[in-house]
């Protein structure tokens, strides 16, 4: 019976650490963990089958990131032309490995893409219930004031914000999101050591996450911008700049 007891009180403080180290990262850790595990099996499985495999995934994974962008500045307002982003962004990548001219052809969709995302911005597009569904996903994340204080809970919270911080908004995507991603497509077609670039632009930049992530949690005190993104903090932040 003692047995029973000292193994019931055993999972009962194994639950709690666990909760508590979930509380602290954001996060459900177990599958945290789970699905980075499965994402580095099927990065390093494409990098092995074929290089075109691995290319065609980091379209892939840039169509979901420029989703997850979009649902984030929805909660506070702002909105990027993401359908826009998903075509000129998988050409973007698409061009820059494919083309002869590697470098010459991702400068000129770059630019293209830039001015094209400038223009659109300025209009709106509607995602029915896809775009409420997710950003009330994310809300729910969020701690109660963040909640209250997201322009998506208003009656046309995004006429707030002009048309110049929607564009703005959505250059920075182009630069931050698809320029990076063509730069390792970029590392593909040069020297002569594809994988060994693949592995050392993915996963490097992965573990500074990583170690961001847990410093964060465990010394983060302030967050950043919890309306935006409520799992990140300052302290997690500075740790990942210092890392790269």
């Amino acid at each position: 019976m003692n047995i029973m007891e000292h193994n019931d009180q055993l999972h009962v403080e194994a639950e709690e650490a666990l909760a508590n180290i979930n509380k602290k990262t954001g996060r459900n850790m177990p599958q945290a963990v789970a699905t980075g595990a499965v994402l580095v099996i099927i990065i390093l499985a494409s990098l092995l089958i074929r290089i075109d495999v691995f290319v065609l995934l980091i379209v892939v994974f840039m169509v979901l990131a420029l989703w997850e962008l979009r649902v984030d500045f929805a909660t506070v307002g702002l909105h990027i032309p993401v359908v826009a982003l998903w075509l000129c962004s998988a050409a973007i990548l698409l061009g820059t490995y494919y083309s002869p001219y590697h470098f010459g052809t991702m400068a000129l969709l770059t630019m293209a893409t830039l001015m094209l995302v400038a223009i659109l911005a300025t209009a709106r597009f509607s995602f029915g219930n896809w775009l409420s569904l997710a950003v009330a996903s994310k809300l729910s994340s969020s701690d109660a004031a963040a909640r209250e204080q997201s322009s998506f809970n208003h009656e046309k919270g995004e006429l707030h914000h002009s048309r110049l911080s929607h564009v703005a908004v959505s250059i920075l995507t182009v630069l931050y999101i698809p320029t990076l991603a063509s730069c390792i497509v970029l590392s593909l077609v040069f020297n002569g050591h594809p994988v060994a670039h693949a592995i050392t632009l993915v996963f490097l930049p992965a573990l500074s996450d990583t170690g961001g992530l847990f410093f964060g949690a465990w010394f983060g005190k302030h967050k950043l911008s919890p309306r935006i993104s409520p799992r990140n903090r300052s302290r997690d932040c500075s740790v990942r700049s210092c890392s790269r």
